[in-house]
């Protein structure tokens, strides 16, 4: 991941003179400060297949990594677009593209791919003040993803801080205890059980993350972005109303959203 951002950075020209690391993980999670140097005009854009092919390439199995490259590369090409217009159509045809892809109904890989995509999302509406309903249609596609991922009267799952291994034999002189590393646990049976039962124990954590924090946060963000953005197409299309139906069912507007849009 590290070298794929270290490859957005000298191909676009861009100095990153400081920036955040996102704890735990190899991967820039926003900007400080930037200092741009756009060392050859439009020319920077020449080789942007060469990181966008590596960014795809790692979609199947590490899904988070291709929405957070992608949205640190979106946020590059929304600065270089300043003094670079070639970069604004890159950026939108790259936005779309994302937006189309469905993120993982895994708990802890939604958890990383749902907030790049907002802001992913966030940077189209910002760049291009003419509304479209081919990006209407894709908004709604993104906040009808969200909301099928809220379990309706979802209940906290019991999480544990610390899981307790099994009784067996350990490299240990201390002995058995809870959160211990299972990789002092001699028995390779009574490893694996506990292995399975912190994974567990994450998993659950996770789904509560995402139920109780991540998913109501994205769609209290997207709401009133997407009725935004559909409201300002209707206003000057007309023609684009004959979709509001397909909109309103993709996007799982309740009926006082609905009303919003007239």
């Amino acid at each position: 991941m590290n070298n794929i951002i270290n490859k957005i950075h000298s191909l676009l020209g861009i100095y990153i003179s400081s920036f955040v690391l996102l704890s735990g993980e190899n991967v820039y999670a926003d900007f400080v400060s930037i200092n741009k140097q756009i060392q050859d005009g439009e020319g920077s854009l020449d080789k942007l297949s060469n990181i966008t092919n590596e960014i795809d390439s790692v979609l199947t199995n590490d899904a988070a990594s291709y929405f957070k490259s992608y949205n640190f590369l979106g946020s590059v090409l929304e600065h270089v677009a300043k003094t670079n217009p070639a970069a604004l159509t890159e950026l939108k045809s790259q936005s779309e593209m994302v937006l189309n892809k469905q993120c993982s109904t895994n708990p802890a890989v939604q958890i990383n791919c749902l907030e790049p995509k907002l802001q992913i999302a966030e940077r189209l509406t910002r760049n291009f003040s003419n509304c479209n309903l081919k990006d209407a249609q894709i908004l709604a596609k993104f906040l009808g993803e969200v909301r099928t991922a809220i379990i309706t009267n979802y209940q906290r799952a019991d999480v544990l801080a610390n899981v307790m291994p099994p009784i067996a034999p350990t490299n240990s002189r201390i002995g058995v205890f809870s959160g211990m590393d299972p990789k002092v646990i001699a028995d390779p049976t009574a490893r694996a059980a506990y292995e399975r039962a912190i994974a567990e124990n994450n998993e659950r954590g996770d789904e509560n993350d995402l139920q109780f924090i991540i998913l109501p946060e994205i769609n209290l963000k997207l709401t009133p972005l997407f009725l935004g953005y559909v409201r300002t197409l209707f206003a000057f299309d007309s023609e684009a109303k004959i979709k509001a139906n397909s909109l309103i069912i993709s996007a799982h507007l309740t009926k006082d959203e609905q009303k919003q849009l007239d």
